[in-house]
């Protein structure tokens, strides 16, 4: 027997009909001239004990607990393979060797009924036995597995006795967990029970302790698991080792025991005694691997499973299912609604996994959680989450596992939307107190600019006569301009705001959102003016992909200019080319393109390419639509003619001729002509644009898309390899690098995962995340892209409900803020993840409710359709709709190896064939 098996082994006698399953008492069995005593587990024919391997006893076993009665292949194959897929040779030649024991007269009994199964003909004596304790000592060989010896005892876990085994000869490590009377039996079966609910509803998992055989047939009884390492508790202390941990690793491994737990829920599994001694570890520094032991004290909430699952209920009585066990597990962690007689829920595991997270935090595993136990935490951020964790009502604490997981990877990004909103509230703070003196100066200056007035009047009032009508006509388009442009040009685009190596561009967004607010106050009675002010903001928030800041303000210019009738100015053209470009950018292509042609339409080929702020924004819309169209080597001579037309109008220092030429270099880029590019690099590294990291910036990008070509040849090492190099060609200290070096992580997880890398893939993504946080704030596009693709390589690693949770935030992100659709690739996503978690009936629901044009748009991977039809083969085939799900499932893997699907993708549906 090898450790490595598909499901957590051992034996799973089904019981006799009516009765339950038998104590540690056991019986002996008596039939023509043979005897079997499952209390000791000896057979004996003709009085003489015969040597027989395990399988054929259990098999043996079975027939007698229901003589006289056909037993069915697909029983034996569960109770005594555990349910493991096999072939009918396995069982025959089981059979064989049981008759070959029991000899000629016994053997006859056992008849064979053909594509059926088999019986144990006439009678058989059942006798009650009591076998005495077998006492268990260091250096004896384990019971029933004589070549495993026992080495030390782990500890008495007051339910059965915990020993650490070798085998002899193959050196390696074994825990086996004995029971030797009835109590510590029943707990027994109830952790194998669990244990199998668990393997067959979340597949193998590393931070589950693994099972590898049972023996329930005689004393002492024992469940035999996987050396998982050693306990949390005793690690700990080793060394002093936890304490000199880092409060960041510490966090790490206790959101890898609350991720196990998480997984347990999702298929309606508790644990009731969450502790450090119950989780055990192994590995090395930088690699430890935790892994959740000891169901014994466990619950099933949902117990009809069982059945479903053709797991039979070993050791799940009412007794401990129901109130009678609330009281199970450590006083230390218990919830208190435990200690008051409730019965218990996944709330109860949250109080304790509260405890044990306070614990870590304060590095003392011993130490018991009282009042004052705050002044351990220094981070405000972990002391909401522990209290909220430990609420003394159910109802009030964090709403479950899962979503303490969540917060807690959350911590950096929500650290920093905690500090900005910090820095904005001082902000208003200081805008505040500087309008109170402003407003204590203000009687003085209205004196002086009174008098001025005067002056102006008593001197100009001819002029203003004879130019009256032009200056009606005139006045009001001149102030929306001069304010226009002293916010746009002297605030927005100013060069230590836009450009790289000025302030962060996290400070731009909180100025851009300043400016949101204020505006409609400072431009009260003035909607061409606030229209035109919104759509310079929504301009620069597009700079930065803030697509749904942007689509939020020009929906109030466009509002704003039709109130005032004006929606068919040159204004409104411009508001109407910058919308198709947001929409274009928010994957809404047909509204986009309408937009666009709408657009083109009213304003003419002539006003298009003239040198003009409308022409200008209207030939940045046009080269948006073809490089997405893939069209680069075409849209080269638009970018070249935008240059010309930005440097007629605009002055040598603005930021608009920069963004030109950045344009022309990222076409010169997709059109592989790097040589070119590079030309406009030197450009803009010199006078008048002296922008030195720019150079280094877009050299990168240029390597970054000759990875990609790699990539897309499947030569992922040289392709991570050279987005690697790219990194050393940034520009030091460059604000714009941070920037970049998201997009490297994102690469350098998409090639991992296509390498079935996905851990690494994740914590790439999750780089990205936080860089894009860092660079543009926590609600952003990028940011929520890349949580997607962070869900994607989590539900790839086996995360499911990690990744489900995840895509969930996605799709609520985008119905907030970018459609009233959201995001059907998230919910696509999503689908999988319900299906992995073993949710299929809600999984089916929610696939048929996504528009297929929508979840094209939003999902340019290639072979959608088929990839749609395996995850509808997926559930139906867990719906037990076996015979449709797989001629679906046969046609959409041949679909996706036409359409060039990734191997990893493809993988998991050729398994299920």
């Amino acid at each position: 027997m090898t450790a490595a098996r598909p499901d957590p082994g051992g034996a799973n006698p089904a019981d006799d009909v009516g009765a339950t399953s038998p104590g540690p008492s056991g019986h002996r069995h008596t039939f023509a001239n043979a005897e079997y005593d499952e209390s000791e587990g000896v057979l004996r024919v003709k009085g003489v004990v015969i040597d027989v391997e395990p399988r054929p006893l259990r098999l043996l076993l079975e027939l007698l607990r229901r003589p006289n009665e056909v037993v069915t292949k697909d029983e034996l194959f569960e109770s005594v393979w555990n349910g493991r897929a096999t072939v009918d040779h396995v069982l025959a030649n089981a059979v064989s060797k049981l008759r070959a024991a029991l000899g000629e007269e016994a053997g006859a009994r056992i008849v064979t009924v053909p594509r059926v199964g088999y019986r144990l003909n006439g009678p058989v004596l059942r006798v009650a036995t009591t076998p005495a304790r077998t006492e268990l000592l260091a250096g004896q060989s384990v019971p029933g597995r004589e070549a495993y010896v026992l080495e030390r005892s782990l500890g008495d876990d007051s339910r059965s006795e915990v020993w650490l085994a070798r085998h002899a000869r193959l050196n390696q490590m074994r825990v086996f967990k004995f029971a030797t009377d009835s109590a510590s039996l029943a707990a027994l079966k109830r952790e194998y029970t669990l244990y199998r609910v668990l393997h067959k509803e979340l597949g193998p998992r590393d931070d589950f302790a693994r099972v590898l055989e049972t023996q329930f047939q005689s004393s002492p009884y024992f469940m035999e698991c996987e050396f998982g390492g050693t306990s949390l508790l005793k690690w700990a202390e080793e060394s002093g080792r936890l304490a000199a941990m880092p409060l960041s690793e510490r966090l790490f491994l206790f959101t890898q025991v609350a991720q196990a737990v998480a997984a347990a829920h999702s298929v309606g599994v508790l644990h009731k005694d969450l502790k450090p001694g119950n989780v055990l570890v192994a590995g090395e520094p930088g690699h430890w691997q935790v892994r959740l032991t000891d169901f014994g004290s466990g619950r099933l909430l949902k117990p009809e499973r069982l059945a479903e699952l053709k797991v039979t209920a070993l050791g799940m009585t009412l007794a401990a299912e129901g109130s009678d066990g609330s009281r199970s597990g450590t006083y230390m962690y218990l919830a208190p609604e435990l200690l008051g007689g409730h019965a218990p829920t996944t709330q109860s595991d949250v109080y304790s996994l509260g405890v044990m997270l306070w614990q870590m935090v304060a590095a003392d595993l011993r130490c018991p959680m009282a009042s004052g136990w705050q002044r351990a935490v220094q981070d405000p951020l972990l002391v909401e989450e522990i209290t909220q964790a430990t609420e003394g009502a159910p109802e009030a604490r964090t709403a479950s596992v899962a979503t303490l997981v969540h917060s807690l990877q959350q911590m950096e990004p929500r650290r920093a939307e905690r500090a900005r909103r910090e820095a904005e509230t001082r902000a208003a703070a200081e805008a505040r107190a500087q309008s109170q003196r402003a407003r204590a100066r203000r009687p003085w200056v209205l004196a002086g600019v009174a008098g001025l007035a005067l002056g102006l009047v008593a001197t100009a009032w001819m002029y203003l006569e004879a130019e009256a009508a032009r200056t009606r006509a005139v006045d009001a388009q001149l102030q929306v301009q001069a304010v226009s442009d002293f916010l746009h040009q002297d605030v927005m685009e100013s060069p230590d705001v836009l450009t790289s190596g000025g302030v962060k561009p996290l400070q731009l967004m909180t100025l851009m959102r300043q400016a949101s607010r204020r505006a409609a106050e400072r431009f009260k009675g003035q909607p061409q003016a606030e229209a035109v002010v919104r759509r310079r903001i929504a301009d620069t928030y597009l700079r930065r992909a803030a697509v749904a800041e942007a689509l939020s303000e020009l929906r109030k210019a466009r509002e704003l200019l039709e109130a005032a009738k004006a929606f068919d100015t040159t204004e409104g053209l411009m508001v109407r080319f910058l919308s198709a470009r947001a929409l274009l950018w928010a994957q809404q292509k047909d509204r986009a393109q309408a937009l666009l042609a709408e657009a083109v339409q009213l304003s003419g080929e002539v006003r298009i390419h003239e040198a003009t702020e409308l022409g200008s924004v209207a030939m940045r819309a046009r080269l948006d639509f073809m490089l997405d169209a893939g069209e680069a080597k075409a849209a080269i001579p638009l970018a070249q003619r935008l240059v010309e037309q930005i440097d007629r109008i605009r002055s040598p220092q603005s930021p608009h001729r920069v963004d030109a030429r950045q344009r022309l270099a990222e076409a010169y880029i997709r059109a592989g002509m790097e040589n070119e590019a590079a030309e406009v690099f030197e450009q803009l590294a010199n006078p008048p644009f002296n922008a030195p990291n720019m150079a280094g910036e877009y050299k990168a990008r240029a390597v970054m898309f000759d990875a990609n070509k790699l990539a897309t040849n499947e030569r992922y090492d040289e392709a991570i390899a050279m987005i690697r190099a790219a990194r050393k060609l940034l520009g030091p200290e460059a604000t714009a690098n941070r920037f970049y070096l998201a997009w490297f992580e994102y690469w350098e997880g998409g090639y991992g995962l296509h390498q079935s890398r996905f851990e690494d893939a994740r914590k790439s993504f999750e780089s990205a995340m936080a860089l894009f946080v860092e660079c543009v704030g926590n609600d952003h596009v990028y940011v929520e892209t890349m949580r997607k693709f962070t869900a994607v390589a989590a539900l790839a690693a086996g995360n499911a409900a990690e990744a489900a949770l995840m895509f969930d935030a996605v799709d609520r992100w985008y119905l907030a803020n970018v459609n009233e659709s959201g995001d059907a690739a998230s919910r696509f996503g999503r689908v999988s993840a319900l299906i992995d978690l073993g949710q299929a009936a809600q999984a089916l629901t929610l696939l048929e409710a996504i528009p297929m044009p929508a979840l094209a748009r939003a999902d340019q991977q290639p072979g959608l359709e088929a990839r749609v039809a395996a995850e509808r083969a997926r559930a139906l085939m867990a719906l037990g709709r076996h015979g449709e799900a797989k001629s679906t499932l046969r046609q959409a893997v041949v679909d996706m190896k036409a359409a060039k699907v990734p191997r990893w993708q493809l993988a998991r549906y050729e398994r299920l064939l």
